[in-house]
C-alpha cells in the first residue's frame, strides 16, 4: 500500500489533515508561550484532567467533562493566583501541576477508581476524529492565526516591557495594581492556554470526539 491508498481512507486522511492544520498554526502559540514561561501549563492542564477524570469517576459522572471543568477552574486559579501573588504565570502553573497531580493520586487511592480507566483520559487515536472535530480544530486554528494577525503589536509590546507597554497606551492593567482589569493580558492568557489545551488534548484524549463536541466549554473560561 502507497501513501495515496492510504490516504484514500477517511480515518487517515482526517488524521493527517488534522495534524498538518495543528503543525502549521498551533505553534504560533509556541513563541508567546515559551517568552511567558509556559511550558509547564500542558503538564498543569493534563494533571488538572486527571484529577476531573478520578473526581468523575468516583462521583459517577462523565469522566470527561469533569476533567474539562477541572481544567477550566485550573486556568482561572493560574491566572488569578498569578496576578494577585505576583508570580509569573509559568511558577503558579507549576504549583498547580504538582498540586493536582498529587490529588489527583489521592482521589484514585481513597476513592477506590481504576486508574486505568482514569488515566484513559490522557490516551487516544487521531484516527478517531471525525469531520466535525476537523472543521473544529481548523476553526481553531484560524482563531489563533487572527488573534496573532490583530494583537501582536500589543502583546509583543506587553511582553518586551508592561510598564512601557502601559505608557504608550496599550489597554493593560497598571503595573502593581492587581485589582484593575487586565483586558489584554487576559484575553492573551486564555487563548495560549486553550492552544496549548488543545494541542494537547484535540489528538490525545481518549474520547476524541466528544472532546471536540465539548471544546465550547473551555471557551467559558
Amino acid at each position: 500500500m502507497n501513501i495515496a491508498q492510504a490516504f484514500s481512507y477517511p480515518p487517515i486522511l482526517r488524521g493527517f489533515l488534522a495534524l498538518v492544520i495543528a503543525g502549521c498554526f498551533f505553534p504560533m502559540a509556541g513563541v508567546f508561550i515559551l517568552r511567558l514561561n509556559l511550558v509547564t501549563l500542558r503538564f498543569t492542564l493534563m494533571h488538572a484532567a486527571l484529577l476531573g477524570a478520578a473526581v468523575g469517576l468516583a462521583l459517577h459522572v462523565d469522566p470527561l467533562f469533569a476533567g474539562l471543568a477541572l481544567d477550566v477552574l485550573a486556568i482561572i486559579a493560574i491566572a488569578r493566583v498569578a496576578r494577585e501573588s505576583g508570580l509569573t504565570l509559568g511558577y503558579a502553573a507549576t504549583f498547580f501541576m504538582v498540586l493536582t497531580i498529587g490529588l489527583a493520586f489521592a482521589v484514585i487511592y481513597k476513592a477506590g477508581v481504576p486508574s486505568k480507566d482514569a488515566f484513559g483520559i490522557l490516551w487516544g487515536s487521531v484516527y478517531s476524529l471525525s469531520r466535525t472535530d476537523l472543521v473544529v480544530t481548523a476553526a481553531y486554528a484560524v482563531a489563533i492565526a487572527l488573534f496573532v494577525a490583530a494583537l501582536f503589536p500589543r502583546v509583543s509590546a506587553v511582553l518586551f516591557h508592561r510598564e512601557i507597554a502601559f505608557a504608550s497606551g496599550v489597554n493593560e492593567a497598571a503595573p502593581r495594581c492587581a485589582k484593575r482589569p487586565d483586558p489584554v493580558g487576559a484575553l492573551f492568557f486564555r487563548i495560549m492556554a486553550r492552544a496549548v489545551f488543545v494541542s494537547n488534548c484535540c489528538f490525545a484524549l481518549s474520547r476524541t470526539r466528544r472532546l471536540c463536541y465539548s471544546l465550547p466549554l473551555i471557551c467559558l473560561a
